[in-house]
């Protein structure tokens, strides 16, 4: 009997393991491209390397990223992508603006 009770537990711990590592292995990493949450980016995109947020001009986490046409843009907090998502004309310009004033100089001399 006890013998019985032990296969079935296991049984059970092996089809509910299963089942977990199948969902986890279902995850679709594009779901979460728009999360603020760091992800791997795809090899054509290049990181504008933006250090302030072009929204808040506060400092960047250095972990809230958003792709917008194979370039990615820092940010300081999630909500900033939200508000990047409604305008990202202005907030590409600014990015860009901002990127400019941030590293003028590399070793003595400048780029």
């Amino acid at each position: 009997m006890i013998g019985k009770i032990k296969i079935i537990l296991f049984a059970a711990i092996v089809i509910f393991g299963m089942s977990g590592i199948s969902f986890a292995m279902s995850c679709d990493m594009d779901s979460h491209k728009d999360s603020g949450q760091a992800y791997a980016q795809d090899t054509d995109a290049v990181n504008v390397g933006n250090k302030t947020c072009p929204i808040s001009g506060e400092e960047v986490d250095g972990n809230t990223t958003y792709e917008h046409k194979g370039k990615i843009y820092n940010f300081c907090c999630p909500m900033c992508i939200d508000a990047f998502k409604n305008n990202p004309e202005k907030y590409i310009a600014k990015a860009k603006e901002v990127t400019s004033g941030e590293h003028t100089t590399h070793e003595g001399h400048t780029r």
